[in-house]
């Protein structure tokens, strides 16, 4: 399970920091869904991935 979780900390930190080098390149108006997505913090991108496979899982 540490393992896993550690794989996931290290996937939320590569996620971070793709969000920093594309946030300035979004537009300040539009693309509203992709820009709330690159501002989440870990804790929300956490709870995102959760929700996603539990829906993905229902399929």
């Amino acid at each position: 399970m540490d393992f896993l979780r550690s794989k996931l900390e290290g996937s939320l930190e590569a996620l971070m920091k793709i969000r920093q080098e594309l946030e300035p390149l979004l537009p300040a108006e539009g693309k509203g869904e992709l820009r709330s997505f690159l501002l989440m913090g870990p804790g929300d991108l956490h709870a995102e991935l959760k929700r996603h496979k539990e829906l993905s899982e229902s399929l």
